[in-house]
């Protein structure tokens, strides 16, 4: 649905200057970003972060401010680890385009600038937008209704999350299996499920497909927020928070779930790995019970229970699956313990619980060619049934949509500050800052395209993979696996298939490092 044209809509906005500082002090992907400032659009976590839109580019971005200390400051966490060049001390792969559509593992930092503000160093980073809010978010949604989450997309999140940790240990980027050499691990240490994002692409122009949108069933899964990553061996001056304060980065960190621990340790509490969200995904169907609360979740509830609650009409979850997820599991976690705490084994010798974790080496040789395949089948080979991917649909999750302005400045017109009209108040985060004086006028913006997204899950049970897709683990070849006998081969294992939307595998981009 469109509106009639020539309809003009207005709305008071604010303008956020964006000063023009030298080389050294700034860095765009688009020159254009900053090109006449930003417009506010709205705080989105305590003032610190707020949704802008480029006046240059038309696109929403989110903005993290960071006070750095006395000039020239600290560099943020999030630029040492990120995708921007120069200053990234581990620079994070970019998206992929596979058959013209973007893959996305991580968030892209496209801007920073760092600011002088009297004696301090400010820098203000600007990531891209993703418009499907949080994986948390996602699974709160199915757990207010009781229903499972459909299997495919836990599919989906465990080949995303997959790759995501082979980068992290390999060094080897997504579309790619060269790994690199004389790698030095990432600890993310905060890969919560509040910090993993969707995003679904736009609908494409014509005619709705007749299997449905196939986003809406399969967005992209990016990793974000590096606020509390390091390398393996940064110096101690470098270690953040993380699961432990004791200086040590640990290399099953990101993979393991963790439930808070007793102040007399030290160790901060409530962190949740890819274990722990692939988990807690196969548990949106089972109510609490009355000794129960969030932080037991997913670890007192073993996998081996899960399909126990499925309600119908739902299929219960594939045994494949459950015993995939069961690996995340380790000896006393249903009964309360500590992934730092011990084992004794047949020898009467203290084991760390976290031996029982699966390595990085499982995670690439094993988890990620099976989630690979089972995302293969899913989103089919060939023809698709009518309705296919709308029954499959998990966008009716995503939140409320900000309204983005296409918009033409009108000759200037002021509008008074009134906090009724103009979000003033969610402007502390610039405010405090002397270098930035907000501007208040309206946009007006006209002929916006609008269309109805899905606010309701679909009507179980979920469809099955159409015809013509794999799930055998023996009938296709692990396309992942590294032969040592093709070490010499031209291509050197340094493409790796991606999947189109046809099922057909296409290589992804190089990237240079």
């Amino acid at each position: 649905m469109s509106a009639p044209a020539g309809v003009k809509y207005y709305q008071p906005g604010v303008i956020v200057p964006v000063e023009e500082l030298s080389e050294d002090n700034q860095w765009t992907k688009d020159p254009r970003i900053f090109r006449d400032g930003m417009i506010f659009i709205r705080s989105l976590l305590n003032q610190k972060v707020v949704c802008v839109q480029s006046r240059g580019t038309g696109e929403m971005l989110v903005n993290k401010t960071y006070n750095a200390g006395p000039w020239p400051g600290r560099i943020p966490l999030e630029l040492r680890i990120s995708t921007a060049p120069d200053l990234s001390h581990r620079r994070l792969p970019e998206p992929i385009v596979v058959d013209g559509v973007e893959r996305i593992t991580f968030i892209e930092l496209v801007a920073w600038q760092r600011i002088q503000d009297r004696q301090n160093a400010v820098y203000s980073l600007y990531f891209r937008f993703y418009n499907g809010g949080t994986l948390e978010n996602l699974i709160n949604r199915y757990f207010e209704r009781r229903i499972p989450i459909p299997e495919h997309f836990v599919w989906h999140v465990a080949e995303r999350l997959a790759l995501a940790i082979r980068f992290f240990h390999f060094g080897a980027p997504p579309g790619s299996n060269r790994e690199q050499e004389n790698w030095e691990f990432i600890a993310h240490r905060d890969m919560v499920i509040n910090n993993i994002f969707l995003h679904y692409h736009p609908r494409r122009s014509g005619r709705q497909p007749r299997a449905g949108q196939e986003t809406n069933a399969f967005p992209e899964i990016a990793v974000g927020d590096f606020g509390e990553s390091n390398l393996a061996n940064d110096d101690e001056n470098w270690i953040s928070n993380g699961i432990f304060s004791d200086g040590i980065v640990h290399d099953w960190e990101d993979m393991a779930p963790l439930e808070p621990l007793s102040p007399s340790t030290a160790k901060v509490a409530n962190l949740y790995f890819m274990g722990e969200s692939l988990r807690k995904m196969v548990q949106t169907h089972i109510p609490y019970d009355e000794h129960e609360s969030d932080l037991d979740r997913p670890n007192r509830r073993p996998m081996r229970t899960v399909n126990n609650f499925i309600p119908a009409p739902y299929a219960p979850y594939s045994d494949e699956l459950i015993e995939l997820l069961a690996n995340f599991e380790f000896p006393g976690s249903d009964n309360g313990s500590l992934i730092d705490e011990t084992v004794q084994d047949d020898d009467g010798n203290d084991r760390p619980l976290s031996d029982f974790l699966p390595t990085p080496e499982w995670v690439v040789d094993t988890m990620l060619p099976l989630a690979r395949r089972k995302v293969r089948r899913y989103r089919g080979i060939g023809n698709k049934p009518a309705g296919y991917y709308t029954a499959l649909d998990v966008s009716w999750t995503r939140p409320k949509k900000f309204m983005p302005y296409e918009y033409i400045i009108p000759p200037f017109v002021q509008v008074e500050d009134d906090a009724d009209e103009v979000p003033n108040s969610n402007l502390h985060s610039y405010q405090r800052w002397n270098h930035i004086d907000p501007e208040f006028t309206t946009f007006w913006f006209r002929d916006p395209a609008m269309y109805e997204l899905p606010t309701e899950p679909p009507n179980g049970p979920y469809p099955p993979p159409p015809p013509g897709g794999d799930s055998d683990v023996e009938s296709t070849p692990d396309d992942d696996s590294n032969d040592d006998n093709n070490d010499d081969d031209d291509d050197d294992g340094s493409t790796e298939p991606d999947e189109d939307t046809s099922g057909n595998y296409l290589p992804g981009r190089r990237f240079d490092w």
